[in-house]
């Protein structure tokens, strides 16, 4: 795995009335629609908050709750991620789509992987 230390520890995410969610990201040059989690990002944040609307993740925990492991990163942009429910909560995805927005985040690339924890 890459140098965690140079990414972001923990991420908020927050839900709207609408029930779409999104990142908290402090850079105002993304517009919130290009933050809105799609391709079952928000089923997982569905399932971990237990019907809150916000929540804040650790990223490389040491001991994750999920881990994505990434597959690929595809021609259109963005990345698959492998899910690894360590946890065993119901109906999570076995695979999700990371969009290219998670390039700002994680300054320039897509790590290989994300361990979650909340």
């Amino acid at each position: 795995m890459k140098d965690t230390k140079r990414y972001p520890q923990r991420l908020t995410f927050y839900r709207r009335s609408s029930g779409k969610w999104y990142v908290r990201w402090m850079n105002f040059i993304i517009p919130e629609p290009a933050r809105m989690m799609i391709s079952g990002t928000e089923i997982i944040l569905d399932k971990v908050t237990g019907g809150r609307d916000r929540v804040t993740v650790k990223i490389f925990s040491d001991n994750p709750k999920i881990t994505l492991t990434k597959i690929r990163e595809t021609f259109w942009g963005g990345a698959d991620y492998a899910v690894t429910n360590h946890i065993g909560l119901p109906d999570i995805p076995d695979k999700v789509w990371i969009c290219n927005v998670t390039r700002f985040v994680f300054k320039g690339s897509f790590p290989d992987t994300v361990a979650i924890d909340w």
